[in-house]
């Protein structure tokens, strides 16, 4: 997959020490952690692509009380962190200091697959392709993929 990497970057912050700190149900169920995410020279992005199990409409997950048996890539709090798989306003992290949220674009299925060909030479390129070609000419929030905007 040219420069991707499937490990946390090299800069995230430690995971609390004292998981009851944040209790799921801190969890606002805005469904932008349950999009896939990919790791590129350090910067994390998410893509258009969402969680098989996320209900687009409720933002819930489907088999939530079974996902860490159901779904090898669902992550918890812990990992979420480790991973910064959390947006920068997720109640889990906003208490974080050193905590860097994923980046603004997000990367549609065209873009990934010019990336796993090893069409992109660089970030700046994933970038530029990621502004170029965002998941709908409309978004009023970067942030929000917009398989989750309300109509």
């Amino acid at each position: 997959m040219g420069f991707v990497k499937t490990s946390p970057p090299d800069t995230a912050p430690q995971p609390p020490k004292n998981p009851a700190r944040h209790p799921e149900e801190a969890c606002r169920k805005c469904g932008r952690c349950c999009f896939e995410k990919i790791v590129v020279n350090n910067e994390v992005f998410c893509t258009s692509i969402p969680c098989p199990y996320l209900d687009p409409v409720t933002r819930l997950c489907a088999i939530y009380p079974n996902r860490l048996k159901l779904n090898p890539h669902c992550l918890t709090v812990a990992q979420g962190i480790e991973f910064r798989a959390f947006p920068a306003d997720c109640p889990y992290v906003t208490h974080l200091t050193d905590y860097r949220p994923p980046r603004p674009e997000i990367i549609t299925p065209q873009v990934l697959d010019l990336l796993e060909t090893g069409k992109v030479r660089d970030l700046a390129e994933l970038i530029r392709l990621a502004r170029q070609h965002p998941p709908c000419d409309d978004l009023d929030d970067a942030e929000t993929p917009s398989a989750l905007k309300q109509s």
